[in-house]
C-alpha cells in the first residue's frame, strides 16, 4: 500500500496531467507533456495555493553553442515512472522514497565535437544555486530558505564508464554539460530531486530548540555532513 502511494494518477479535469505524492520527501509532483511541477505534498493535485512551486522543463539539447529547442514531448506513465519522448532523447522521472529521480537516455550523439548540453528551464518562485563541484545545487525561496535539492548528477555510457559532467547556470535556469569524448552510446544522465536534507522547528514557547548546535561529521555515510541540535 505504501509503495502504491508513489504511483502517478491522472488529475481529474486536466487532460494529460498526472500527479503523485511523495510522503518521505514531503513533496507532490505533476507531470505533463510540458514537464514537471513540484510543490509541498499537503497541496492538492491541482497545485492551487502552494506556498512555493518549481516548474522544470527540458528546453534544449545538442552541443554547447549549437542547441535545438525542444517542444512538448510525448508522455507515457506507468505506476511511479513517467517518460517524456523528445525524439532526440528520452526523459524520465521515477517517484521514489529517496526523491524524484530525473534522467535522460541519449540514444546517439548529436553532430559536432563540443560537449553535450541539456538545457533546463526553471520556473516558479525558487532560485537555483549551484554547489561547489557543480554536481548538485539547492533551490531556495525569496527568503533564502532551501526548499529542494538537485543532487547526485552522474552520467554513464553504455559500458558503465562515468563521463565528466557539471551543472552550468543559463539564462533560462540551468544546463548540464557533458564531455562525451570516446563515449559509447547510449548515454544515461541521472540526477535526483529531493526535499531539503533536514528541517525542523520548535512548536512551543520556551523549548530552547537550537540553543546548542554542533557539527557531527558524516554519521550515516551519505557524503553529506550531519548536525547535532539540542
Amino acid at each position: 500500500i505504501g509503495e502504491g502511494e508513489y504511483a502517478y494518477e491522472p488529475v481529474e479535469g486536466e487532460s494529460g496531467v498526472w500527479s503523485a505524492p511523495n510522503r518521505s520527501q514531503e513533496l507532490r509532483s505533476r507531470i505533463s507533456p510540458n514537464g514537471l511541477e513540484v510543490f509541498p505534498r499537503t497541496t492538492s493535485a491541482a497545485g492551487l495555493g502552494a506556498p512555493w512551486k518549481l516548474r522544470l522543463r527540458t528546453k534544449s539539447f545538442g552541443r554547447v553553442g549549437d542547441q535545438l529547442e525542444l517542444g512538448p514531448a510525448s508522455l507515457t506513465v506507468q505506476d511511479r515512472r513517467s517518460e517524456l519522448d523528445h525524439g532526440l532523447l528520452t526523459e524520465w522521472f521515477e517517484n521514489r522514497e529517496d526523491g524524484i529521480e530525473q534522467g535522460w537516455t541519449i540514444a546517439a550523439p548529436p553532430p559536432g565535437t563540443d560537449p553535450l548540453w541539456i538545457g533546463l528551464e526553471i520556473g516558479g518562485e525558487l532560485t537555483f544555486r549551484i554547489d561547489d563541484g557543480a554536481r548538485s545545487g539547492v533551490l531556495v525561496d525569496s527568503n533564502g530558505e532551501a526548499r529542494l535539492r538537485y543532487r547526485d548528477l552522474k552520467v554513464f555510457d553504455a559500458t558503465g564508464a562515468m563521463l565528466p559532467a557539471r551543472l552550468v547556470s543559463s539564462p533560462d535556469g540551468v544546463g548540464i554539460q557533458i564531455d562525451d569524448t570516446n563515449a559509447i552510446y547510449p548515454v544515461l544522465v541521472d540526477p535526483v530531486l529531493t526535499g531539503p536534507a533536514w528541517t525542523a522547528e520548535s512548536d512551543q514557547n520556551g523549548a530552547a530548540f537550537g540553543t546548542s548546535v554542533a557539527g557531527a561529521g558524516d554519521v550515516n555515510s551519505d557524503d553529506y555532513s550531519d548536525v547535532i541540535v539540542g
